[in-house]
């Protein structure tokens, strides 16, 4: 009887270390990658099933030589340094996790370096993914927010992809809040030409709503290719046109889109210009 009961007592204990040591991410837990680059994320069976208020999350790169309060690029230099800061809100709960990895495909791009405190590269499959080994803090400003340092490749394009989970710390995940993953592709500037830098070119309005129009200021005659992309790369939208010498107006029905951001790249004679655009 004795036996037993000392059995028992085991028993519980090592079920509440294995519910309240599950502080670390997902990938080094056995769960894998939750980043949503293959489509899963934490808020799924045998992660985090269950939610609590509205959690954000967004992914921004800057050069590491402008700073945390650089400009955000959306085109990276080879072997350049950069700064990727994954970040989300929850109004009420004060700890959480993360996932975030660099891909070009279904490969890794790029080579992460001096991670933060608390956090760790995992790799699965062949792609690193940076997660928590502790719980963490909401930064100064407020923002559930990780920033870390990456050396860009040589590849044509990278997609960063990130998720957060924000926690009320308790050991389980009853409370807790995970947000809809994240995602934002950038272009090797090298395989992006510049299209002549007589020609201006904007997009407006910008954020839009249901149509966003592409204007071409000194613009010379010719054929001009317009591709529009979400932040996985994905083309939703695409046209060629053959455009007079002078100032001309395209316009792009967007009404079918969902919100958020996109990138518009107009082509001519094997030089390119993007610009980044935001639907609400």
């Amino acid at each position: 009887m004795k036996q037993k009961q000392l059995l028992f007592i085991l028993s519980i204990g090592i079920t509440y270390l294995g519910v309240t040591g599950y502080v670390g991410g997902a990938a080094t837990n056995n769960q894998g990658d939750r980043t949503g680059r293959n489509t899963l994320t934490c808020a799924a069976s045998g992660c985090h099933t269950s939610s609590s208020g509205a959690t954000t999350c967004s992914i921004e790169v800057r050069k590491k030589s402008t700073g945390a309060t650089g400009a955000i690029v959306t085109t990276y230099q080879k072997d350049t340094m950069y700064l990727v800061t994954i970040k989300g809100t929850n109004a009420s709960l004060s700890k959480f996790g993360f996932q975030l990895t660099a891909a070009s495909g279904s490969t890794a791009s790029g080579t992460f370096s001096n991670l933060p405190t608390n956090t760790i590269s995992k790799t699965v499959g062949s792609v690193p993914i940076i997660e928590q080994t502790a719980l963490l803090s909401k930064a100064a400003s407020g923002n559930d927010s990780v920033t870390i340092e990456w050396q860009a490749p040589s590849t044509a394009t990278t997609t960063f992809y990130g998720i957060i989970n924000a926690v009320n710390g308790t050991g389980d995940e009853t409370g807790d809040a995970v947000s809809a993953p994240a995602s934002v592709t950038l272009q090797n500037a090298a395989s992006v030409g510049n299209i002549e830098n007589n020609i201006n070119i904007i997009a407006y309005p910008n954020p839009f709503v249901n149509q966003v129009s592409i204007k071409l200021d000194n613009a010379q005659s010719g054929v001009y290719a317009v591709q529009v992309y979400d932040l996985r790369g994905r083309t939703v939208a695409e046209r060629t046109v053959s455009v007079p010498a002078g100032n001309n107006d395209l316009n792009i029905s967007t009404d079918r889109w969902s919100n958020g951001y996109y990138m518009i790249k107009v082509s001519k004679d094997d030089q390119s210009k993007i610009i980044p655009i935001v639907k609400q």
